[in-house]
């Protein structure tokens, strides 16, 4: 036996409870996302290095190597230098310890 369907149209409990149930649904959903992005609020998202042309990759490597160039310049004239300052202070050292012998000798 069916209810008439005057009866039928107005009655909502079904599609109120199909309603609620999608709300509930659609709010554990949201939780949940809301607790990922919480998650990861912290985590450092990964890295990628981007893609560089041919001719910028040419460029840095050209500048890299002119560096090197230089650095190797610099130290080798600090090197020559030191060098230059440790046999003037032995040869000064050479003269001061040959006048005291000759100091002592007399």
């Amino acid at each position: 036996m069916q209810a008439p369907e005057a009866v039928q149209k107005y009655d909502t409990s079904s599609r109120a409870a199909d309603t609620r149930a999608r709300l509930e649904e659609a709010s554990r959903r949201k939780a949940e996302e809301e607790r990922v992005k919480a998650a990861q609020k912290g985590v450092r998202k990964e890295y990628k290095a981007g893609k560089i042309s041919e001719e910028d990759r040419a460029r840095k490597l050209a500048e890299m190597a002119s560096n090197a160039e230089q650095h190797d310049a610099a130290r080798l004239s600090r090197l020559h230098r030191a060098k230059q300052d440790e046999d003037a202070a032995e040869q000064a050292q050479g003269v001061v310890a040959n006048v005291s012998g000759v100091r002592d000798f007399l």
